[in-house]
């Protein structure tokens, strides 16, 4: 791999699939969230896996995943706090699923597009990314 992920990155691809293009989020009925599901669906971080890398089937969390595949990622996040890494991956995707609706397999955001918009922005200025035109 020759670039390395970075949270702009990140970002970007998600801006981009669950924005710009409303797709739903990538849930696993009695998983939770997870990089890549079985229909083929991906998370925001796991939009930035390569395909086919192992890292698209690892259970556990982003500061976990950085850890255990230290080769994709850029060194901004590996210098990253562990809480920090939880945070964005929360607020960009685990966090705006629609668990009680999840949790009977209807998998959806609990909030709208224009309001998931919002939370982007917000996570941009947080993280200091900037924010796909």
């Amino acid at each position: 791999m020759s670039e390395k992920i970075t949270l702009q990155n990140i970002f970007d691809l998600a801006w981009q699939a669950f924005i710009v293009e409303g797709r739903q989020p990538a849930w696993e009925h009695g998983l939770g969230c997870v990089y890549l599901t079985k229909s083929g669906g991906k998370c925001g971080v796991g939009l930035a896996i390569p395909d086919g890398h192992p890292a698209q089937k690892f259970k556990g969390g982003f500061a976990d995943l950085r850890d255990e595949f230290t080769e994709l990622f850029d060194e901004s996040i590996l210098n990253m706090r562990a809480e920090d890494l939880r945070s964005f991956q929360s607020r960009l995707h685990d966090g705006m699923v629609n668990k009680s609706e999840a949790r009977h397999g209807n998998i959806s955001w609990d909030r709208c597009q224009k309001l998931r918009k919002k939370e982007y922005i917000y996570l941009a200025l947080d993280f200091d990314l900037s924010v796909p035109e």
